[in-house]
């Protein structure tokens, strides 16, 4: 991992107190983004836009990365710094539009969503393109309810996943795991 995306990660973690989860699934997003066929990715429910800032520090324009978050309160003018454009839309409502991209970045996003709802979205997603989501899978990462001072009603988690549900279900395979985050793809390494 180069030094840049180091320093990005520590800037996530003092935004989130000390406590983030992308330092736990980079790695293995990096190990299936180094192999990547393609060259656009949508850095679905982008939040801050931490990941999208990993993944420029760490490739440099080898893709054009656009986000898109339901949330707009989390927009800052710096993320044009490292995504080509930022989408503020209810993906839910609108994903088949977003049908233009060879990588779906779903980063601590598919608990947001009721099981359906996943399902729909990551099935249409696969068929489009390779899937990258990491998901909590521990009982401990599971209580989480609105945020942004109680306003962000898209923060709550409203699935829980085991990696066997996912798996079977999402139709996406385990590449690895560190402190009960899961990072799966429907492409293997």
């Amino acid at each position: 991992m180069k030094e840049a995306t180091r320093e990005v990660i520590k800037h996530a973690l003092t935004l989130r107190g000390g406590r983030s989860r992308p330092d736990k699934s980079l790695p293995f997003i990096f190990s299936l983004l180094d192999k990547a066929v393609g060259e656009t990715i949508l850095d679905v429910g982008c939040g801050r836009g931490t990941i999208g800032q990993a993944v420029n520090a760490e490739y440099g324009e080898k893709f054009l990365i656009d986000a898109v978050d339901v949330w707009p309160a989390y927009y800052s003018e710096d993320m044009l710094e490292w995504y080509d454009n930022v989408y503020y839309d209810n993906f839910l409502k609108s994903y088949q539009k977003y049908s233009a991209y060879d990588i779906y970045l779903f980063i601590d996003v598919l608990e947001h969503f009721c099981h359906d709802d996943a399902v729909k979205i990551v099935n249409y997603c696969k068929g489009c393109g390779m899937v990258i989501a990491s998901i909590p899978n521990a009982p401990k990462h599971w209580e989480q309810s609105k945020s942004f001072e109680d306003v962000n009603e898209y923060e709550e988690h409203k699935c829980n996943w085991s990696n066997e549900e996912i798996e079977l279900t999402l139709g996406l395979k385990l590449i690895g795991e560190k402190d009960a985050i899961g990072v799966f793809s429907n492409i293997l390494e």
